[in-house]
């Protein structure tokens, strides 16, 4: 896979790739309910990134 940089790596000369990882260590649900509230959270940024692809003319496959 590519690597991907934010505006400020390269405008900065780091030419580092920007971690995108979810971060999932932090994410510590107790209850059943908080489960569903996080993936129902998930489910609407999953949707509003397609959005932001098709706007681009990015081809986007799969339903949630």
């Amino acid at each position: 896979m590519g690597e991907v940089y934010r505006p400020e790596d390269l405008v900065g000369g780091k030419r580092k790739p920007s971690d995108l990882s979810p971060g999932l260590g932090r994410i510590t649900p107790t209850t059943l309910q908080d489960v569903i509230r996080e993936i129902s959270l998930l489910k609407t940024e999953v949707k509003r990134i397609k959005q932001a692809l098709r706007a681009n003319g990015i081809v986007v496959e799969g339903n949630l």
